[in-house]
């Protein structure tokens, strides 16, 4: 992936307004473009990116946090389901423990998932896997890749 920082114009018609850094993130041969952006006021925040996210659980922040922006590129042949858990990775058991929330995304495909300006809060920590079914506890095949946007 290539990873391209700018400044956005805040009078092109795309612009997300003054202060706003575009991260935009591409695969190899320039496909699917993951954007993510930075307002001032969340200049501080991370970028979180792991490439085949499987059905192994994932730390994104290993303490409370907020996450702001979330988008999921597949280029697996299948539907997966990317489960999101307010608790640390030793506290997650995939198919029974119920996550905080859940996105599909369908085969080669890329999602990008609409976050209110405040956030989306979690209290304890932020924790991701990549399952083939709705809470499931089948890890999706290689192909998902997942970013988010946090404090």
């Amino acid at each position: 992936m290539s990873l391209l920082r700018g400044k956005v114009d805040d009078t092109s018609p795309e612009s997300a307004g003054e202060g706003v850094e575009r991260i935009v993130r591409t695969t190899p041969t320039g496909e699917v473009p993951v954007v993510l952006t930075r307002d001032s006021a969340n200049a501080g925040a991370t970028i979180f990116q792991k490439e085949s996210l499987v059905g192994t659980v994932v730390a994104v922040k290993a303490s409370a946090g907020v996450m702001y922006g979330l988008q999921i590129v597949s280029s697996n042949g299948s539907a997966a389901f990317i489960q999101i858990f307010d608790l640390a990775t030793g506290s997650v058991t995939l198919g029974t423990t119920e996550p905080g929330m859940q996105v599909r995304v369908a085969a080669n495909t890329h999602v990008s998932v609409p976050i209110p300006a405040v956030g989306v809060e979690f209290g304890t920590a932020i924790s991701i896997a990549s399952t083939t079914a709705a809470s499931g506890d089948t890890g999706s095949g290689a192909g998902i890749d997942v970013y988010i946007q946090y404090y």
